[in-house]
């Protein structure tokens, strides 16, 4: 891996901790900067992003158990229902046409980002959480962030964050949830990565402790920004990576 790669991919985390999007990049930086076939590049993708999970997990874990409250809402079926579309879009990798897949993410990058840019932070009542009530609905978003994650070698964050934008979920709940999602999808994606034997360990350990690390000097820089300007430069980042993607798609 060179330098460029490696520097790159750890800009990538940093974007990550920050703003939960950048996973998009990973597989591009490692298919047309190291040569890394496709469906080599999206398994360790999918195992990279094990480590950023799980580090999510955990802080959301403990800080539920400092503050003693139950200031988290349960994300256990939005979760769940990550890991059965992880898996489900694992094993039907080879079956979509690869734009097509792209193509739906791009526009759903943009769409989401414009609207952002042009809302602000819904009103919420002191105290309360506000987040997808129905059962169905998280459910729902689970599948369809976990399967589209597994085609695209992403995380999931950057599928969740312009869903819950659109939703009008409350900026700091988004990222909570989108960071979390990395794990369920990372596992299951991987899992059956593993019995398909497209998964490079090697590759996959280098790419999470790259992105390990920059996703804690991200997460240490989003607790000194504003949630306002949190906000835009999700909004405006996600809009970028949308174009981006979209031209590299088509």
């Amino acid at each position: 891996m060179s330098l460029l790669t490696a520097l790159l991919l750890l800009l990538a985390g940093l974007a990550v901790g920050a703003t939960s999007i950048g996973g998009i990049v990973v597989v591009p930086v490692l298919t047309e900067l190291a040569g890394v076939p496709v469906q080599e590049a999206i398994a360790a993708s999918s195992f990279g992003f094990l480590f950023t999970g799980a580090a999510a997990i955990f802080l959301q874990g403990n800080t539920a158990r400092i503050t003693r409250s139950k200031s988290l809402p349960p994300f256990s079926r939005l979760y769940g229902a990550a890991l059965v579309g992880a898996a489900l879009g694992a094993l039907t990798l080879s079956w979509l046409p690869p734009t097509l897949a792209r193509g739906v993410i791009a526009a759903l990058a943009v769409l989401s980002g414009v609207v952002a840019m042009s809302r602000s932070e819904p009103a919420s009542t002191p105290g309360a959480v506000q987040y997808p009530q129905r059962p169905s609905t998280l459910i729902a978003f689970g599948v369809v962030v976990g399967c589209a994650s597994a085609w695209s070698g992403t995380g999931g964050p950057v599928l969740l964050l312009p869903i819950l934008m659109l939703a009008r979920v409350p900026t700091a709940l988004s990222i909570e949830m989108a960071q979390g999602i990395q794990l369920p999808i990372a596992v299951a994606a991987t899992a059956v990565n593993i019995l398909k034997g497209t998964l490079n360990f090697e590759l996959g350990l280098q790419l999470g402790m790259l992105l390990l690390f920059g996703w804690g000097v991200g997460r240490l820089l989003s607790r000194r920004l504003p949630l306002a300007v949190l906000r835009q430069m999700i909004a405006w980042g996600i809009t970028a990576v949308g174009l981006w993607y979209g031209w590299q798609s088509f």
